[in-house]
């Protein structure tokens, strides 16, 4: 069943509030009104979403939920809905100032729109890591194209709470097992291979080092023995995958899979160049038949070459490159060495690209922009469009730059895509699954830690961590100087010409910002790919880059071993910051 309310629009307000709607709208809601009054309280063209907690309690919790009943006005009629609860949503952009909601109403609700399921739970989506607003409506747009059996829902209202304009937002279906969202019958099972896992409360491990959360059935209300039973197919599958005969279409992997739904995931996440595609990585089993299906397809926002911590991912395929590549990419890379996979993807690449999927992709972006327009930008004039909320890769003055940037690069990526699905069939090592070296572009950078996603900065003295700071960013930005051949680099404060120097031979020792001298050869550094992360080693120590305990600490460097670079503290993100 597939989310039909996609790349259409169709004009309504929808009014959620608790117990009483507020102020002035609240004797709009009160009697007879004619059209006019409603349309009034729209913010915009698009839907406008009302939201008064209980006692004008704030949302501030994901496990906590507020009390709210909901009225919905479309077409200058208002339609009453049943009572709900509202929370927080995510993970990493919870965090962020934009919030994330999930609504779940006492009773089943059209809120996506009559065209979509009738449910109780949904969920508004910020989308505020992404300027345009679009990259999650797009991709499913594209999934749906490819033929994903359910794609999410895609509804963009407004949003008020507690008589604040929050800005624009995007309804879409919370994943479940269910009749017109996943529909794998009562006895099936919905599980996400999940990099996030410790963010869950019911997770387990494949032999392979794999986490999985179980989304459906709720894990928490299941018997020992139904979250027995999920594990153990979950491993009967990769074990299959792994043995002698994984080739062979009766014994092997193929006989478990459907591939349907495992190449259309595949192919969606590939183009859209998603990051967290093996990160995050949705899988049911239909109570029908004893295949895995992959899907549905979610959580775009970083996608589209849209994050600065993996660097420019125009060319690289996500499954070499991507987070969670040492997760269920695992699982990829070992399916990719079988040629019918890899022949199956390619002839499926070819035939939406024959049915139009590109330009059908950059009409459909260019229809979305009308259609939010007048929504977008009132969300940017409460939201600076200027600024870095998130990882974002680039930062554009106007919002029809970054739209262009989006239709430019899906453009750009299917020619990509084009040419690393063909050379597969003859090479399926060559595209994907060469090393990825460290490529320095004429910008500043950022040096991120893994621990607690702080900043490396110099105060002209010594190099530490700090919670990013807006009005500190020449402290954060350092540039990253080659030698000739990329092997090795310098890395150097913006502010003060300072590159960090390691003149210790004493593991554990802080390291220390001297004149840069490109004849020192303690202030080169090999920059080293650890799976998601950069490994930030010292050419004559040899000693690696640590985050300090506390935080607060000078980084200081540690002995090269594999147990140390497995370990967060080790582990840094390398963030383009802004143009040289």
């Amino acid at each position: 069943m597939k989310g039909k309310s996609i790349w259409t629009g169709m004009i309504m307000s929808v009014i959620v509030a608790s117990g009483l709607v507020s102020c002035a709208d609240n004797a709009l809601l009160d009697g007879d009104k004619k059209a006019a009054d409603y349309s009034a309280m729209q913010k915009s063209t698009l839907p406008t979403v009302y939201i008064d907690t209980e006692n004008g309690l704030a949302v501030d919790s994901k496990e906590t939920s507020v009390g709210a009943s909901v009225r919905i006005i479309a077409d200058g009629e208002l339609n009453p809905m049943s009572s709900a609860k509202i929370r927080g949503r995510g993970n990493s952009t919870w965090r962020l100032d934009k919030k994330p909601y999930r609504i779940e109403f006492e009773k089943k609700e059209y809120f996506g729109g009559p065209e979509n399921a009738h449910a109780k739970k949904w969920v508004l989506l910020a989308n505020h890591a992404d300027k345009t607003m679009l990259r999650n409506n797009t991709a499913f747009f594209i999934a749906d194209r490819l033929g994903q059996q359910f794609v999410p829902c895609s509804r963009f209202v407004d949003l008020v709470m507690n008589d604040k304009y929050l800005g624009t937002y995007e309804i879409s279906d919370f994943l479940q097992i269910k009749k017109d969202r996943i529909n794998a019958g009562g006895l099936g099972f919905f599980v996400e291979a999940d990099g996030s896992y410790l963010n869950e409360k019911t997770y387990f491990f494949s032999e392979k080092g794999i986490p999985f959360t179980i989304k459906d059935p709720d894990g928490e209300k299941m018997w020992p023995q139904q979250i027995q039973y999920i594990k153990d197919y979950i491993q009967k599958f990769e074990n299959i995958l792994f043995s002698e005969d994984y080739l062979d279409p009766v014994s092997g992997y193929r006989a478990l899979v459907d591939s349907t739904s495992f190449v259309t995931w595949f192919l969606t996440n590939e183009f859209t160049a998603n990051i967290d595609s093996y990160w995050s990585a949705n899988i049911y089993r239909d109570e029908t038949d004893d295949r895995l299906y992959f899907g549905p397809v979610w959580d775009f926002d970083i996608a589209f070459n849209n994050c600065n911590r993996m660097g420019d991912v125009s060319e690289k395929m996500m499954m070499a490159a991507g987070f969670g590549r040492n997760l269920i990419g695992i699982w990829l890379k070992r399916m990719w060495s079988d040629p019918w996979f890899r022949q199956l993807a390619y002839r499926t690449w070819q035939q939406a690209r024959s049915n139009g999927l590109v330009s059908a992709t950059v009409a459909h972006i260019d229809e979305m922009v009308r259609y939010i327009d007048s929504s977008q930008q009132l969300n940017y004039s409460v939201w600076d469009i200027g600024i870095r909320n998130y990882n974002e890769m680039y930062l554009f003055d106007n919002y029809t730059d970054g739209v262009n940037f989006l239709k430019d690069f899906i453009e750009k990526r299917a020619v990509f895509m084009d040419n690393t699905l063909a050379l597969a069939q003859t090479e399926p090592d060559a595209p994907v699954f060469n090393s990825n070296p460290f490529k320095p572009q004429n910008w500043y950078y950022n040096f991120m830690d893994e621990v607690d996603q702080w900043l490396v900065e110099s105060d002209g003295n010594q190099v530490y961590l700090a919670r990013r700071d807006q009005s500190k960013s020449i402290e954060e930005c350092w540039r990253i100087v080659p030698n000739s051949d990329n092997s090795a680099f310098m890395i150097v404060d913006r502010q003060n010409g300072l590159a960090i120097t390691d003149n210790s031979d004493i593991p554990g020792t802080g390291i220390i910002l001297q004149k840069a001298d490109e004849n020192n050869i303690s202030q080169w550094w090999q920059i080293l790919d650890y799976y998601a992360f950069w490994t930030i080693r010292n050419c004559r120590t040899g000693f690696i880059l640590k985050h300090p305990v506390p935080s607060d600490e000078k980084i200081v460097t540690d002995t090269d071993t594999p147990e140390n670079r497995s370990l967060n503290n080790f582990k840094w993100h390398i963030m383009l910051a802004e143009p040289i």
